[in-house]
């Protein structure tokens, strides 16, 4: 087995070559010899003999499984647990939660199977080949937005009312009742009007207030 070592190391410093760890002392680099071990009884805690320097498998020979009887394990700093409600992500040190980035998210298996995607205009799901654009924030304002999207939404600072744009134009949201057109009520937005009973406590109101 050849070994290897730095060409200016500095006074002290370690190194992992040849199956060993090496210290420079000023003149050369001296290493202890190592007691051999029976890896398939150990008697105490496996902990390794520098920080950070060793590895468990590689990318080509990997371990195939691990058991654990505990619940966490400490990822560089965030812990992964298994709770009663399933998998949590927190900071090892202030317990507090950590967010979970990812490119996309899959829901359900086979011809079931939806993925859900964050695009430059907001959400979007895909089942099989069709994409299918979920509306992000809503949008404020007394005009038409000009940037539109499947999805969209739109709410009228002027009249109060709340729009989704579909089919390639705005579309006011009906709901089940009667009284406006095609036999449906038109779902209002009270924002606190002088006349509103919400004291300008935002609510829908499908009851016709305008």
């Amino acid at each position: 087995m050849s070994l290897s070592f730095p060409t200016t190391p500095a006074l002290n410093q370690t190194h992992f070559t040849g199956g060993r760890v090496w210290t420079y002392n000023g003149s050369g680099w001296a290493t202890s010899s190592e007691p051999s071990a029976n890896l398939q009884s150990i008697p105490t805690s496996l902990v390794p003999s520098h920080n950070e320097m060793f590895d468990l498998g590689h990318s080509t020979v990997r371990w195939r499984d691990l058991y654990l009887s505990g619940n966490t394990i400490d990822l560089g700093g965030t812990e992964i647990s298994s709770t009663a409600n399933g998998v949590s992500f927190s900071n090892a040190i202030s317990q507090s939660a950590v967010p979970v980035s990812v490119s996309s998210l899959q829901l359900g298996e086979g011809a079931n199977a939806i993925v859900l995607s964050a695009t430059s205009t907001g959400l979007q799901t895909v089942s099989g080949n069709t994409v299918v654009p979920i509306g992000g924030a809503v949008t404020v304002s007394n005009t038409t937005p000009t940037t539109t999207n499947l999805g969209s939404l739109w709410l009228d600072s002027e009249t109060g009312k709340l729009r989704i744009y579909y089919g390639g134009s705005w579309a006011g949201i009906i709901g089940s009742g009667t009284g406006s057109a095609a036999g449906g009520v038109v779902l209002n937005l009270d924002g606190g009007r002088p006349d509103s009973n919400f004291g300008g406590i935002t609510a829908f109101d499908a009851g016709g207030v305008v």
